[in-house]
This record gives C-alpha cells, sequence and structure tokens, in this order.
C-alpha cells in the first residue's frame, strides 16, 4: 500500500458507508423509523475498505485484548479497560444530572422508591448494556477499528477526534431529522441540538478512541457505547424534566455532558498518554 493509501482508504470508506447508509435514510425520511441494519453500515464499510486495500479484514480490532507474555491468551490485565467502559458514562451521568437536579427545580422528574430506582440502575446497566453493545459493534468496527486508526496516520489524536466525532455526529443527522422519536431531545431546536450533538461526539471520540489504541480493540469501546446508550440516555434521562433549563445541562445535547467528557478525554491523555502516530504499512496495493 503507498504512502498516499490512509487517504485514499478514509475516502473509500467514508463513501461507501454514506452509500450503504442511504437506503435506511431514505426509510427514515419516509416512515420516521428507524431501521436496525444502518448500525452495521460502518463495519460493512471497513470491511469492504480493508479487502480492497489488504485483501483480508484484519486489523479492525477484532482482536480480544491478549497479554504480552502469552499472544494467545485473553489478558486479564487488560479487563481492567472494560471495566473503565462501562463505569465512564455513568459516573459521569451521575456528576452532571445529579448537578442539575441540584441546580435546577424540578428537574428530577421520577416518583418511584431509591429501591426501585437502584433495582432500575442494576438491570439497566447489566441486561440493556450488554444488549446495546452487541447493537453499537457495527458501529464501533467502523468508526474505531478502522477510521480512527486510519486518521492516525494522517494526523494526531487531536484532529483525529475531531475529525472522526464531526464524521459520527453527521452520520446520525438524517435519523435525527427525520426520525426524532430514536433521540429525546424533548423541546431543544434543532438549531441547538445538531451542533451540540456533533460538539459532544469529539471528547467522547477521544474517550473511546483511547481505549481502542490502549488495548488493540475495539470490546473496550462498545461497552462504553453501549453503556452510554443505555445508562445515560435510557436511565438518568428518564429520570429528568425534559421541560425548562434542564435537557441544555444533562440532556442528551446537554452542555454538561460536552463539558465532563471533554474533561474525562483531558485526564485520560494527560495520566496516560498515548504513541499517537501510526506509521501507513507498506504493502502494495
Amino acid at each position: 500500500m503507498n504512502s498516499n493509501s490512509p487517504t485514499k482508504g478514509i475516502g473509500v470508506f467514508l463513501a461507501l458507508t454514506a452509500l450503504l447508509s442511504l437506503p435506511f435514510w431514505i426509510i427514515a425520511s419516509v416512515t420516521g423509523e428507524f431501521a436496525l441494519p444502518l448500525l452495521l453500515a460502518p463495519m460493512v464499510a471497513a470491511m469492504i475498505t480493508r479487502y480492497i486495500f489488504q485483501r483480508n479484514v484484519r486489523n479492525l480490532g477484532w482482536e480480544m485484548m491478549k497479554s504480552d507474555l502469552h499472544p494467545r491468551w485473553w489478558g486479564w490485565s487488560n479487563t481492567r479497560y472494560l471495566a473503565l467502559g462501562w463505569a465512564l458514562p455513568p459516573l459521569i451521568a451521575i456528576i452532571v444530572y445529579g448537578v442539575t437536579w441540584i441546580a435546577v427545580a424540578d428537574s428530577f422528574s421520577n416518583e418511584d422508591s431509591a429501591v426501585d430506582v437502584l433495582v432500575s440502575f442494576l438491570s439497566v446497566g447489566t441486561g440493556l448494556v450488554l444488549f446495546l453493545s452487541v447493537m453499537a459493534i457495527g458501529e464501533e468496527v467502523g468508526w474505531r477499528g478502522f477510521l480512527f486508526p486510519e486518521l492516525l496516520k494522517k494526523t494526531n489524536f487531536f484532529n483525529a477526534s475531531v475529525i472522526g466525532g464531526v464524521v459520527w455526529g453527521l452520520w446520525h443527522f438524517p435519523l435525527i431529522i427525520f426520525a426524532p422519536e430514536v433521540f429525546d431531545f424533548g423541546e431543544l431546536p434543532l438549531i441547538f441540538a445538531l451542533p451540540m450533538f456533533t460538539l459532544i461526539f469529539i471528547p467522547v471520540t477521544a474517550v473511546l478512541g483511547w481505549l481502542q489504541m490502549k488495548t488493540g480493540s475495539v470490546w473496550p469501546a462498545v461497552i462504553a457505547h453501549g453503556s452510554h446508550n443505555a445508562l445515560t440516555l435510557s436511565f438518568f434521562n428518564d429520570l429528568t424534566s425534559q421541560d425548562g433549563a434542564a435537557p441544555y445541562i444533562a440532556g442528551e445535547v446537554g452542555v454538561g455532558l460536552l463539558v465532563a467528557w471533554a474533561i474525562v478525554a483531558f485526564i485520560l491523555l494527560r495520566r496516560s498518554p498515548l504513541a499517537i502516530q501510526i506509521s501507513p504499512r507498506t504493502e502494495q496495493s
């Protein structure tokens, strides 16, 4: 593969992702419904692109996190990254939503007992996280398994996070516009929701990219993706009023979530930096 191949590969991947997503965007625009196969488009595009340039579908983050001493064995020391992927979204949500409930009057909108809320949290935090993690595999193999490492061959970690986050956000726009029930933005205007949705994806991309590059595997990012969708966007959002100021702070596109994810990304990269520049492979196309 020549030195220009990362750029060519990224271009092919983005074109294929758009092409494969288009029928499901059209379905959303006509019916207002979300078609589940859309979530597989980034993964299928990554596999096709990898095969075009390398005649295989390896190096997409499929690998489990192996031990350095025993490359064929599961690296149990790396299990902490799976735990981190699960724990980060609820920890962020507890802080952001908790501050919102205290600061904004009547923003906590749940009437269940503390025991019921805890039981709901535990059930969502296990079953729904695993279910939504499975649904996130298609996206994560595409965005983190292929796009993010390819971007790092051309630029630095910050730029890769910005580009990857913007692409990821834009990919959701047809659903946000044509199938609004998929995203619970309440009464928030699209002129606020669309830019904030994209901005939040930049630090989230940095965190998920950090997890992927630390382990060489998409699985911690898959778990984090599922945990965010299940616990932040489902559990905590359901406890919060969608009226007034609350959704501007702690909703799916809230300023609080943007700031919190940015702080987490900064802390992770400051405390445990990555060797972030990847040399392009020299295989022939």
